[in-house]
């Protein structure tokens, strides 16, 4: 447990607790794994005007094994180490300067390393136990002063090692004068000022119930897409409601018809095509992903790989994929063969001739047939036969091989 004077300090210091992420590599009974699993975890947090500042209470717990506490930060850096660091894998002479600023960043108490566990941050200061009240009342100052320090170290980085970057370059844009390690970002700025400008008019058509087109508003799209997303669903995709409730119905009666069984894509697509195509016809392409999770019981249908290859369908501009994927007027005739191979057996399943699967005899033998059998048939109550009948073909083979029938077997239906 955290101790509870040092959950008050930060309390009273401004941070309040959040849910974080850790990433774990020793599962429940002590193996290791080079490859991590995510974890939610408990951390405290506070914004500050220079960035935010987060500590795992994880941290705090391990007080008898670890003498320091990690505080991670999200510091917004000056312009020229971020260009150092930008450009350390596109141009040698910037890696080698982001060596010598990693180096300076450490000889001031700071790592210049990011990451996203806990949270999103680019700079850790690794604060001694004992110390740690005192880093945390004076951590505005030691970030101010490592910020500054840092900034000016990296100008010199450039000048010594790609000097170009601090020549003074004109702004197509606007015309304003700056060292060109600063060029890009300053385009950047330009371009979110665009974005903003092409925000306000998507806005505006949303408000009036018109989807916005994203090759007209290419900018809007690209800085702002998840805010717009949410305009669309609160104004626009409620539109849709009732649609959602016919598709509903439709889907309803035809299950009252067969019953509840759970469809792969091409059986969904047999029985419920008439549903597919009212969305098609109805609804927008860039809403019917949502429109469909959001209105509509198709979800209960389907097996889960089977519905997030519908929602890519419908992603689609050309709805003729949807005759595609249902491969209208193939009929089907199936076979096996059995083979017996180092003390085990084999089952070779054939479709119209050719091969199509190669299944190990075992307990799951029939449930293995059924998922060949129903990537090609449409209704259950074929693919039930079907599967049962080659089932019984090959329990009847393997018979025949035990029984000292060498010869390969083999059965049709």
């Amino acid at each position: 447990m955290v101790a509870v004077d040092i959950a008050t300090f930060l309390e009273e210091e401004g941070f309040r607790e959040v849910e974080c992420t850790e990433e774990e590599y020793y599962d429940e009974f002590g193996g290791f794994h080079e490859l991590p699993r995510y974890e939610s975890a408990e951390c405290y947090q506070k914004e500050y005007e220079w960035g935010t500042a987060t500590i795992t209470k994880r941290d705090l717990e391990l007080d008898e094994y670890l003498d320091d506490v990690t505080v991670y930060l999200n510091v917004d850096l000056p312009t020229t180490v971020m260009r150092i660091i930008d450009g350390s894998l596109d141009y040698p002479e910037l890696d080698a300067a982001y060596v010598e600023l990693v180096d300076a960043s450490f000889k001031q108490g700071f790592s210049l390393f990011s990451g996203t566990t806990p949270d999103d941050y680019n700079v850790e200061l690794d604060c001694k136990r004992d110390e740690f009240e005192s880093y945390i009342k004076n951590l505005t100052h030691y970030v101010k002063d490592y910020v500054e320090y840092l900034g000016r170290v990296a100008e010199e980085l450039l000048g010594k090692h790609k000097p170009d970057e601090l020549g003074a370059v004109a702004c197509e844009k606007c015309g304003a004068t700056l060292k060109r390690y600063g060029y890009g970002y300053h385009l950047e700025e330009h371009e979110v000022e665009e974005a903003e400008e092409e925000l306000a008019a998507v806005e505006e058509a949303i408000e009036d119930f018109k989807l916005p087109e994203r090759p007209r508003y290419p900018l809007a799209y690209k800085h702002f897409e998840a805010k717009i997303r949410e305009l669309i669903s609160a104004k626009i995709l409620p539109l849709y409601k009732d649609l959602g409730g016919e598709v509903n119905r439709r889907i309803g009666e035809e299950r009252g018809v067969k019953g509840e069984y759970t469809l792969n894509l091409k059986q969904f697509l047999y029985y419920f095509r008439d549903a597919v195509e009212l969305i098609a016809a109805n609804v927008p392409r860039e809403l019917r992903r949502d429109f469909v999770e959001k209105y509509t019981d198709i979800r209960g249908v389907l097996s889960q790989s089977a519905y997030e290859k519908l929602l890519n369908l419908l992603a689609e501009e050309n709805t003729g994929k949807i005759e595609e994927a249902l491969g209208e007027g193939v009929e089907y005739s199936f076979s096996v063969g059995v083979k017996g191979k180092r003390g085990n057996y084999y089952v070779r399943v054939y479709a119209n001739g050719g091969q199509i699967a190669y299944l190990k005899v075992d307990a799951r033998l029939r449930e293995k047939i059924r998922r060949v059998v129903g990537d090609r048939l449409v209704e259950p109550e074929r693919i039930e036969e079907t599967v049962e009948k080659l089932y019984d073909q090959v329990m009847r083979l393997l018979t025949e091989e035990e029984a000292g029938n060498l010869e390969l077997g083999s059965g049709k239906t």
